[in-house]
């Protein structure tokens, strides 16, 4: 009897464990296209699962021949119930290929509980292509007590760059008469998401508002741009 009451606590205490779930540091999107000369922006996530969270730090490196950062801002994990907080750290250096960020809670003794973004940080792709990872390191997330947390899951992520030119969608080289017409053609029989009709070099070529859809609007923006002056396309 005493056995199956040790066996049955332990089974208890192991199936309590399991169910306990790490605090995550993540970038979102965790993929993501771009264009040569595009701009685009990831958020850096943490989701704390109940551990109260009051500084985060870390490192984040990228390879410098293909991105360049342009801006890092503080997001509002760290003060989304009020409190406010202190930025010791916010810096990015492109020649290393480093972004630096640490911030932490100040006048409350008591840390965040809830999922946020704790950062944004803005890139330009200055490569015709290639496949950059955006990698953490000294990643440190403090709890109530000033302690680091510990086995933090922490996840990069992967920047694929493609090539083309923005508006570009017959792949001449040149944004013309003729881009404004297949991409006319294209909304009118195959409208809808443009991952389903143009090829990995055209996807962001056809998207000239940079909404993430292919539709009326960007062909109007393209005819515009092709016709007339003063016009930009903005493909992401």
């Amino acid at each position: 009897m005493q056995y199956r009451t040790i066996m049955t606590l332990l089974i208890l205490l192991l199936s309590s464990i399991a169910s306990v779930q790490a605090v995550s540091l993540w970038i979102e999107p965790a993929s993501i296209e771009v264009p040569a000369g595009g701009n685009f922006t990831v958020d850096i996530m943490v989701d704390p699962e109940g551990t109260q969270i009051m500084g985060a730090e870390y490192e984040l490196s990228f390879d410098n021949m293909l991105l360049n950062c342009t801006e890092q801002v503080q997001g509002p994990f760290l003060t989304n119930d009020g409190a406010s907080s202190y930025v010791i750290m916010n810096s990015f250096n492109n020649t290393l290929g480093k972004i630096n960020y640490a911030e932490f809670r100040t006048s409350v003794d008591y840390g965040v509980t809830e999922p946020g973004v704790l950062s944004s940080i803005r890139f330009h792709s200055i490569a015709d292509d290639g496949n950059c990872e955006l990698t953490f390191n000294n990643v440190i997330l403090s709890d109530q007590n000033a302690g680091e947390i510990p086995d933090v899951n922490i996840n990069g992520a992967s920047i694929q760059l493609i090539s083309g030119i923005c508006g570009d969608v017959t792949g001449n080289n040149l944004v013309d008469l003729g881009d404004v017409i297949l991409l006319a053609n294209h909304v009118g029989y195959y409208p809808g998401r443009p991952e389903y009709y143009l090829d990995s070099t055209q996807i962001q070529a056809g998207d000239v508002t940079g909404d993430g859809l292919v539709d009326t609007g960007d062909v109007i923006l393209l005819s515009n741009f092709v016709g007339y002056t003063g016009y930009e396309l903005r493909c992401r």
